[in-house]
């Protein structure tokens, strides 16, 4: 190939040869190294025609990266042709890109920048210059120790004697160095100075951008300030990025805001600025008020001049955005963030104002409320409402984390519920879905003082109910169903139930497809249950009641004036709690019931997580009501055989007998309802890792509700729980359903593991009341939990009564190492029943919401499982009694076109119980459906023994498949998949079912993978569940 290009080369013409020459510079690195082609190259470098040199430049760069020798003799021909006054300036420049590739080894770089820069030295051509400044960087970029000397020489050209183009190319060099990361480039007081200067001076506004764009990049990434720069000139220099903030250019105020905010938000650089001007504002709240200023400009500016909206909706969201990154870093600043909406909004209300008078004066149209992209007022106001309410939604979020929720910001929020409301410019949408928003939060704000705190809770939640029915009313009298099924779905999402019910109600009797009406009548009796929840205690449903009357829509809550009135207090209703828990729990299971036709008419998996969702709820009222009736009976019993109460360690203790069989009939049904609460806990961690794409707030719920169950898990499992230097002592309760020290040292360490990053006292209570009970953590498998990385306001209700059971567990504990062993066994009960009576009052006044999830109503991602048997080409694998059953699998994901995964896994198991007598085809039709599959109880053992695999990598590190088999009888594989391009995977597994009676079998199974991210996600089956055949042997076998 070589020969035939130089044979090109030799015959050809002036392009023939410019185009060998570059070929050859393609082929450097098999043509490198002969010397026929080295000097066809240099050779070239003396002929008269411009096209050849730039081609042998070309080619003798693309050898000099690969050989050091050559590399120096054409440093040495780069110097010689440049220096000659003869060559012209075309060559010049081809001869200075080439500089770049004089990059073969860390003396050859050396040697090329020195001589580059005495040639950047004595340049006078512009263009010259600047390839000579492009090219000496991408050589210092090679070298940490060439960086901050070449950063030095390109801030030396940041000067007025040099032109426009050559700033340019300065700051394009700059940003290439930074590329490298900032611990490459070496920032000094002294290069923050030269840019500072830049930006204040009389310089070009592309020059003083250019500054600031570099800024940006310094400062985004520096974790530590700059020790040597005193405080005054730190704040001279934030003072002049602060002119640069008013500049006529939009470019540079953008740039210098975005600035500013990256030096707020940077830690040492705040604490040096430390408070701006006279010193009594934080730096972070000047910076934010120069934001909303710049806000309120952009929209005054956008509805006076009627500039281009979308140019003003892309600033305003940028602008936005710097605002929520000041309050991410400083939560104590969010109330100057929501006072800066509050003014944009009533700014752009005013103005609105202002327009619409000026058409009504008679001004034309198109120039007062249309734009020349043809849009009007209204759909920029809808436009703007849809930027803003992303700010809020994720400004409260943030600090609700930081618990950054303050009674100042509650006063905002209200006028902002104000303003909207009486704006002419926002469509009635945007003022519900401002108002339910904002006014949610105050539910679960409480005053810090704790006199007034039941009161003010009390206030907002009514408000907010009142709100979002009057809301729900009005858009579904003004046929307005989208809009009104939207309002419906955020007040379920928020807890405004009633707003809910109503809505789902009347749009229920408007649509005319089945699925729709099956959707809404589910949402309907949901909403309904959880309505008639909130009406178990009779503050608050008096007070709803109060609302309802002045509303006028007393009427259409029956449910509401029946309540009230039967009952004055917890203690003396158990019959009516009772017959509210149970309507509750009916309504839930025909929630659920009915989706199944929904679900039935769709092929697609639809409605697995919803009919799910509501599945588990009927089963943690259920659960919930059982317990109830059990202890008001209790208590109930106690109070007919009279009791006489004692102090022990802070609680009454009861001290009279009672009749042992009322005890044993209480404690063995309350075992079983820990059993119970203990298998909700795991299904709900299973149901929070099954849905790709869930979004954090809706984990935050899944996971807020499995901390409940665990909760009263804790609590129950405490009542049964019998020391075992006592059992001896009470043989009456030895067929009761006790719980020994290590089931509640489990209980404990989950609860403890639940709390652990949200609230740290608590979590470090139950730890030290595991060493109490003679336990340590390191006995227990941590299994995947959903657990909660932050606290907010929602959780203070869940926090509050967990510090309330913990305490008093703890307390009660204490308070029995004080009592004799003969009062032990009486004492060693009635006390810790009364304490999860009082923890059940508080635990079922919890306030529950609707994952956003739940009305993501799209396919379920999951997976599908093929399984064939490795002897046969068949679908039906079939073994003979006594052997393995081995397999052939493929795991296909499914519905998940955009998810990327690293590893699949799955987990196939078969027990002798499992087995089927109908023909299979027709166990295939029963077991198929996904969400009787997630919805087994061994999907949960299934789902745990699959991640133990995966996260302990037992076995599966060092091959392929994990096989064990237990005392049930059951056998189990685990098997792992490397997926390909389509998402599929194949392997093999055996199955020892050796000891399995002859007949036809199910094989149960779940799917696991790694995302891209490194998060594990279970995969539900999504096709029939496999069936395999034991035969008899033959006679002769």
């Amino acid at each position: 190939m070589l020969r035939r290009v130089k044979t090109v080369f030799d015959v050809g013409d002036v392009e023939s040869r410019a185009l060998a020459l570059r070929l050859l510079g393609c082929w450097a690195h098999i043509a490198k190294d002969n010397a026929d082609i080295r000097y066809m190259i240099l050779s070239s470098f003396g002929s008269c025609h411009v096209l050849e040199v730039k081609a042998s430049f070309f080619a003798a760069g693309c050898f000099s990266e690969l050989s050091d020798d050559f590399a120096s003799i054409l440093l040495e021909a780069l110097i010689n042709i440049i220096s000659s006054s003869k060559t012209s300036s075309t060559i010049k420049l081809a001869g200075a890109r080439a500089f770049a590739k004089l990059n073969s080894s860390s003396i050859l770089i050396g040697r090329a920048y020195k001589t580059g820069r005495k040639l950047v030295e004595n340049c006078s051509e512009e263009k010259f210059l600047i390839e000579l400044l492009i090219a000496l960087s991408k050589l210092a970029s090679k070298s940490i120790c060439l960086i901050h000397e070449q950063v030095g020489l390109l801030l030396s050209f940041i000067t007025e004697k040099h032109a426009l183009c050559v700033h340019v190319v300065v700051f394009q060099c700059l940003s290439f160095l930074l590329a490298g990361g900032i611990c490459c480039f070496s920032v000094d007081v002294d290069i923050i100075k030269r840019l500072f200067h830049a930006i204040h001076t009389n310089f070009p506004a592309m020059t003083q951008n250019g500054a600031l764009q570099i800024l940006c990049k310094v400062f985004k990434p520096m974790q530590c300030g700059l020790s040597h720069m005193e405080e005054s000139e730190w704040l001279e220099l934030v003072s002049n990025v602060e002119k640069a903030a008013k500049s006529s250019n939009k470019s540079t105020r953008f740039l210098a805001l975005k600035l500013l905010v990256d030096i707020s938000c940077n830690n040492r650089m705040s604490t040096e600025a430390g408070h701006y001007g006279d010193g009594s504002e934080p730096l972070s709240s000047h910076i934010l008020m120069l934001l909303g200023n710049q806000i309120a400009e952009l929209v005054k500016t956008a509805v006076t001049y009627c500039e281009a909206w979308s140019k003003v909706m892309e600033e305003c969201r940028s602008l936005l955005k710097l605002v929520l990154h000041v309050v991410e870093e400083y939560p104590t600043v969010g109330v100057v963030a929501l006072n800066i909406i509050f003014h944009s909004i009533r700014t752009f209300t005013e103005y609105c104002k202002e327009a619409i008078g000026a058409r009504n004066q008679g001004s034309p149209p198109v120039q007062v409320v249309v734009t020349n992209e043809g849009e009007t007022l209204s759909c920029f106001a809808v436009k703007l409402a849809s930027c803003i309410y992303w700010f809020l939604e994720h400004c409260i979020k943030t600090l609700d984390e930081a618990n950054g929720i303050t009674d100042q910001v509650l006063e905002v929020m209200k006028l902002l519920v104000e303003v909207i409301n009486q704006s002419n410019a926002f469509n009635y949408d945007v003022c519900v879905r401002y108002s339910l928003l904002l006014l949610s939060w105050g539910m679960w704000i409480c005053s810090k003082n704790e006199n007034s705190e039941i009161h003010i809770r009390n206030h907002y939640w009514i408000e907010h109910q009142r709100l979002s029915l009057s809301f729900a009313e009005k858009m579904t009298g003004d046929q307005n169903n989208w809009a009104a099924y939207a309002a419906g779905k955020s007040a379920a999402c928020q807890g405004g139930w009633f707003a809910a019910a109503f809505t789902f109600r009347k749009l229920m009797d408007k649509v005319q497809s089945d699925v729709c009406h099956y959707w809404l009548k589910s949402l309907a009796l949901l909403a309904r249950s959880e309505c008639a929840i909130l009406l178990l205690f009779p503050e608050q449903s008096r007070e709803v009641l109060n609302m309802l009357q002045i509303s006028d829509m007393e009427a259409k809550f029956p449910l509401a004036s029946s309540a009230i009135g039967q009952h004055d207090s917890w203690s003396f209703n158990s019959i009516v709690i009772s017959e509210n828990l149970n309507k509750a729990c009916n309504d839930v299971r025909s929630a659920a019931d009915m989706l199944a036709p929904a679900a039935a008419s769709t092929t697609d998996k639809t409605f697995v997580f919803q009919r799910w969702f509501l599945t588990l709820r009927g089963k943690v009222l259920e659960t919930v009501s059982d317990m109830h009736k059990l202890l008001s009976s209790y208590n109930l019993r106690r109070e007919n055989h009279g009791c006489n109460n004692v102090q022990a360690g802070g609680n009454t203790m009861v001290s009279n007998r009672e009749p042992d069989e009322h005890y044993h009939s209480l404690l063995y049904f309350l075992s079983r309802i820990l059993l119970q609460l203990r298998a909700l806990v795991r299904k709900y961690d299973l149901l929070a890792c099954s849905f790709f794409g869930m979004d954090k707030g809706s984990f935050k719920i899944i996971a807020r509700l499995a901390l409940h169950y665990s909760l009263l898990a804790f609590c129950t499992g405490f009542v049964l729980y019998c020391p075992s230097q006592h059992t001896h002592k009470q043989s009456e309760y030895s067929n009761m359903g006790k719980v020994d020290e290590f089931l509640l040292s489990m209980l404990f360490h989950d609860l403890a593991e639940r709390l652990r990053h949200i609230d740290d006292e608590i979590s470090t209570n139950l730890r030290h009341g595991l060493l109490l009970f003679g336990k340590p953590n390191s006995c227990f498998h941590v299994p995947h939990r959903a657990l909660l990385d932050k606290a907010g306001c929602k959780e203070k209700e869940t926090l509050d009564v967990c510090r309330f059971a913990v305490s008093g567990v703890l307390s009660i504990h204490e308070g029995e190492k004080k009592l004799s062993v003969e009062e032990i066994p009486l004492h060693f009960y009635k006390i810790r029943l009364q304490l999860l009576s009082n923890v059940l009052e508080k635990w079922i006044g919890i306030s529950v919401q609707v994952p956003k999830y739940f009305f993501e109503v799209r396919p379920c991602v999951g997976a599908e499982l093929f399984v064939f048997d490795s002897n046969s080409r068949s679908d039906e694998p079939s073994i003979f009694s006594g052997f393995h059953l081995s397999l052939k699998l493929c795991l296909q994901l499914k519905n998940a076109p955009q998810i990327t995964v690293r590893r699949l896994y799955c987990i196939l198991a078969s027990k002798p119980s499992y087995q089927a007598v109908k023909h299979i085809a027709e166990v295939k039709e029963q077991v198929g459906s996904t969400f009787q599959a997630c919805e087994d109880d061994d999907a949960v053992d299934l789902n745990e023994k699959l991640l133990t695999k995966v996260t302990m990598n037992a076995d599966i590190t060092s091959r392929k498949h994990a096989r064990s088999s237990t005392d049930d009888g059951s056998v189990w594989s685990c098997v792992e998949f490397e997926p390909n391009e389509r998402m599929q995977g194949f392997s093999t597994c055996l199955l020892d079912v050796s000891a399995f009676p002859v007949g036809s079998y199910k094989i149960k199974w779940l799917g696991g993978c790694i995302d891209s991210k490194g998060s594990y996600w279970t995969l539900l089956p999504l096709n029939l569940i496999p069936v395999f055949n034991v035969k008899k042997p033959p006679d002769n076998v």
